[in-house]
């Protein structure tokens, strides 16, 4: 069986040079009953940084029952990140061009190792209580 090895995080704040903030650079059409990975840009972040992925709660997105995840990613080489997005609704909604949907910032490593493991929930999820997430 393959060793997994699970990496906790937490974000800069009070850094401006590392949050950026993330809009669709294209019309965007999220299908019905369905989820999406969009491929978006992300500014002054080099290849290999983790960031972390925030959404922006909108009126727009509550109101179409659209939800963007939040996720952790790695910066790809061409400067940009998958992010989730889910359509609860019957039918297609429509996000426009130059929507900003939300924030990254770059994530510090936390704990690699066995102790960190062993804050894993029982079902192997995350337990976020390990997660520091808005300290400095």
């Amino acid at each position: 069986m393959a060793r997994r090895t699970r990496i906790y995080f937490h974000r800069h704040y009070g850094k401006s040079d590392s949050v950026c903030l993330i809009t669709l650079n294209e019309e965007l059409v999220v299908k019905a009953r369905c989820e999406q990975l969009v491929k978006v840009k992300v500014e002054k972040l080099t290849t290999g940084t983790q960031v972390i992925f925030s959404p922006n709660i909108t009126d727009f997105a509550v109101a179409e029952g659209i939800i963007w995840a939040r996720s952790i990613s790695d910066v790809k080489e061409d400067n940009s990140i998958f992010v989730s997005v889910i359509n609860l609704g019957d039918e297609n909604v429509t996000v426009g061009k130059d929507t900003e949907i939300g924030e990254c910032d770059k994530a510090d490593l936390l704990q690699q190792n066995e102790k960190a493991q062993s804050k894993l929930l029982k079902d192997d999820k995350i337990n976020w209580d390990v997660i520091r997430i808005n300290q400095n």
